[in-house]
């Protein structure tokens, strides 16, 4: 499996993908009233997931996470940078 640069003008067609993300950190806390308040430190970090890329009507990409939880997931502020097409493994040899 080889990531590719991923292309956002002529994406890889609908379908299963490795994704490799870029994401904006946060520093979050709690303001006085107990609200949750995020400011952007500057930094970023990449990250992987395994989503169904699916071009919407409008010509929109989703992301749709197959594992949000184990297998990462693409979120609205992400930058999606790679992809790589997942491949079923070969069938194991008879013995």
């Amino acid at each position: 499996m080889e990531f590719k640069p991923f292309d956002h003008q002529d994406p890889p067609e609908d379908g299963l993908y490795w994704v490799c993300v870029t994401r904006q950190e946060w520093d979050v806390d709690a303001d006085d009233d107990g609200r949750t308040v995020g400011v952007p430190t500057g930094g970023s970090t990449q990250g992987t997931a395994l989503v169904w890329i699916n071009t919407m009507p409008d010509g929109e990409l989703d992301f749709d996470a197959v594992d949000p939880v184990n297998l990462g997931r693409v979120c609205d502020d992400d930058f999606v940078t790679h992809y790589a097409e997942v491949q079923p493994p070969a069938l194991p040899t008879a013995a």
